[in-house]
């Protein structure tokens, strides 16, 4: 994320490539970082893996991300950045159930998992704090925010 970022910084050219899949576009790989950020600080409960909510890794991850789309944002968008979003019900539920499903994923690999109540919560709070600039970004580039997300949109 840090190379991308600087890479972005220096030849804001890039922003203007688009590849025809989208898992190769900076709204992509900024939207996998910080949803794993997110997931690890919601989703990893008890004591055995708690530091890593944390670690400085993780904490790095999440301030470039952030930072390369708020750059991409503010340099290639028109408007104020956006604030965290007042979230829908419907994609408040969407987002319960992402979480729901990665903690089932975390307690198959033998990971003590937040229990779904406060866990998801905090996943909710985390992602209503990011999503709206990559929702932003994205169509900048021809995307689609559904396409971004994990399993991606098979749209017409």
């Amino acid at each position: 994320m840090a190379e991308m970022k600087e890479a972005h910084h220096f030849y804001p050219v890039l922003f203007y490539f688009r590849f025809r899949q989208p898992f190769y576009s900076v709204s992509a790989q900024a939207f996998v970082a910080l949803d794993t950020v997110s997931l690890i600080r919601s989703g990893i409960g008890g004591r055995q893996a708690a530091w890593l909510k944390e670690a400085a890794a993780v904490d790095a991850i999440w301030r470039v991300a952030m930072l390369l789309v708020v750059t991409l944002e503010t340099t290639f968008s028109r408007g104020d950045l956006p604030t965290p979003a007042d979230v829908s019900r419907a994609e408040s539920e969407a987002w319960r159930t992402r979480f729901a499903e990665a903690a089932r994923q975390l307690s198959s690999a033998g990971i003590e998992a937040t229990p779904d109540g406060s866990g998801a919560e905090t996943y909710v709070a985390l992602r209503a704090r990011w999503q709206p600039h990559i929702a932003r970004l994205a169509p900048l580039m021809a995307y689609h925010i559904d396409e971004l997300k994990p399993g991606g949109d098979k749209r017409p």
